[in-house]
C-alpha cells in the first residue's frame, strides 16, 4: 500500500514536472515569437526609412539637375545676347 502511494506521488510530481516544462516551452516560444515580430517590425520601420532616404535623394538629385540645366540655359543665352552684341558694336 506504502509503494502504491510513493508510486502515485512519483507520477503526480513527474506530470507536474513534465506539464511545468511544456508551460515553459510554451512561454519560450511565445517570448520567441514575440521577438521575432519585433525584429520583423524594426526592420519594416529601418527598410522604409532607407527607402525614404532614397527617394529624399533622388528628389534631390533632380531638383539639383534641374537647376543645372537653368543655368545652362541661361549661361546659353547670355553668350548668344554677347555675341549678337559684339556683332552689333563692329
Amino acid at each position: 500500500m506504502e509503494r502504491r502511494k510513493e508510486a502515485i506521488i512519483r507520477e503526480a510530481r513527474h506530470k507536474e514536472e513534465k506539464e511545468a516544462r511544456l508551460r515553459a516551452d510554451e512561454e519560450a516560444r511565445h517570448i520567441t515569437e514575440e521577438e521575432a515580430r519585433h525584429k520583423a517590425e524594426e526592420e519594416m520601420k529601418a527598410v522604409e526609412e532607407r527607402r525614404k532616404a532614397q527617394e529624399g535623394m533622388k528628389i534631390n538629385e533632380r531638383i539639383t539637375l534641374e537647376e543645372e540645366t537653368r543655368l545652362e540655359k541661361e549661361r546659353f543665352l547670355v553668350q548668344v545676347r554677347c555675341n549678337m552684341f559684339k556683332k552689333n558694336i563692329k
